[in-house]
């Protein structure tokens, strides 16, 4: 799949991201003729992830990307603890450890169906988790 990455506006709420729905823009960006786009990269800042909140020693926050029909997320600097990325099925759960499964700290997780994706970090309780969390692929 081509990488489209688009820079948007967004509301933030509580310990929640929003993403507005996609534009007709972003739904015709195609990089090259011929590519038929599954989806777009959609940047999140640092900013975002400090709406993000510890409770019970578990930092927590939803990303939530309007009219997706399913998430991925890019994570980087993810150096130490454990990352849980759910989706809106309870059940549907994928758990990473310290600097994740290529052992540098990059790394995508897998597809969660759905618009919305938590994320749950167990680890040293600080201002936030030792990671980044850098775009969120939204697939239609």
């Amino acid at each position: 799949m081509a990488r489209v990455v688009f820079f948007l506006a967004i509301t933030l709420c509580g310990q929640t991201v929003k993403l507005g729905a996609l534009t007709e823009k972003e739904r015709a960006a195609v990089p090259k003729p011929g590519v038929q786009a599954a989806g777009v990269h959609r940047s999140i800042s640092p900013k975002m992830l400090g709406k993000g909140k510890w409770r019970d020693g578990v930092w927590r926050l939803q990303i939530v990307s309007k009219g997706a029909k399913s998430l991925r997320l890019h994570v980087t600097k993810f150096e130490s603890g454990k990352l849980t990325v759910r989706g809106a099925a309870k059940e549907e759960s994928q758990s990473f450890t310290a600097k994740g499964p290529n052992g540098d700290g990059d790394f995508w997780t897998g597809v969660v169906d759905g618009e919305s994706v938590w994320l749950e970090y167990t680890g040293a309780k600080s201002s936030g988790p030792p990671l980044a969390i850098v775009a969120v692929s939204h697939l239609w």
